[in-house]
């Protein structure tokens, strides 16, 4: 007797796919790298971390600090197992960072904790949306404007409190420093996207710029940042012949000129260049003090 009328039993439905309610508050806040680190993350809407602070800890990355009267500003990610995984991995939960190498101090570069916060729903257009959709649509503006086109609202849902939701933040490394220069290019990317997403502009402007400069700037607020130093140009190279290209041109006449003085007023002797290797000689140049060098003499000179 043939089985085939008889109908198959359903599938058993899988065990339910874990989802956390994840707040990114650094570099994250980018969705392009959000979509990199976490395939599988929703766009949940913004939120706000009540009685902790905005700052750049000794190692150069975001951190929050406990502060009683400050909160900080964030984007709400939903996440499954896999992408906590990933951001272990990245935000280096099982990393041992030095916190005092002179004590030898060590701690893990981020921990993980849970805290409350209030939390503002997306847009219809925006919430649970894939953040790689959002990417693959052009960023958060693009599908904003889009969603005007069309006639969707804008208007956020209302606030409601969260409770348990994963932070990665760092109680050992809580000195207030400079930004490694990487960096500052990818909290001002995340900035970008966050500002588009409703971040508050005061709060950008008070708590973030103090330590993150904007795009093309070296120096904001309060905190005065690395920048590649200026030349500085003596006095004695200043004064020697240029030419329209402001290149320095030193005649032979000049050498003579210097030699004339170096017989008659007993000047140090200048001593001809040996005949090395191009290797051994560019050495040689390196290593020597250029005071003592032949040019060296010649500003000397100029400079008297």
């Amino acid at each position: 007797m043939s089985n085939s009328n008889v109908p198959m039993p359903p599938p058993r439905p899988g065990p339910p796919r874990i989802r956390t309610l994840y707040f990114a508050f650094g570099s994250n806040l980018h969705l392009q790298q959000m979509a990199e680190r976490c395939p599988n993350s929703k766009y949940i809407g913004r939120a706000t971390l009540p009685h902790f602070r905005w700052m750049i800890n000794q190692r150069g990355y975001a951190n929050v600090v406990r502060a009683e009267g400050y909160w900080v500003e964030g984007l709400i990610f939903e996440i499954d197992v896999e992408d906590e995984r990933r951001l272990d991995k990245s935000e280096g939960v099982a990393k041992q960072c030095y916190v005092d190498r002179d004590q030898n101090v060590i701690a893990p570069c981020y921990r993980k904790t849970y805290e409350t916060m209030i939390v503002h729903r997306a847009p219809s257009a925006l919430l649970r949306r894939p953040v790689p959709w959002i990417v693959a649509k052009g960023g958060p503006r693009k599908v904003k404007d889009e969603a005007l086109k069309q006639g969707y609202s804008l208007r956020e849902h209302h606030q409601s409190k969260k409770e348990h939701v994963l932070v990665y933040w760092s109680p050992d490394f809580t000195r207030d420093a400079h930004p490694k220069r990487e960096y500052i290019k990818r909290i001002n990317n995340g900035v970008r996207d966050a500002s588009v997403l409703g971040m508050c502009p005061d709060y950008v402007e008070n708590m973030i710029r103090p330590f993150i400069p904007p795009d093309g700037q070296a120096t904001t607020g309060t905190h005065v940042y690395p920048v590649k130093k200026e030349k500085i140009v003596s006095p004695a190279i200043s004064r020697l012949p240029r030419d329209e290209g402001g290149a320095i041109r030193i005649q032979q006449s000049d050498f003579q000129d210097y030699q004339v003085r170096e017989r008659s007023q007993g000047l140090p002797r200048l001593p001809n260049r040996p005949q090395t290797s191009r290797l051994t000689r560019s050495r040689s140049l390196a290593n020597r003090d250029p005071y003592r060098s032949r040019i060296g003499k010649i500003f000397e000179y100029f400079s008297t």
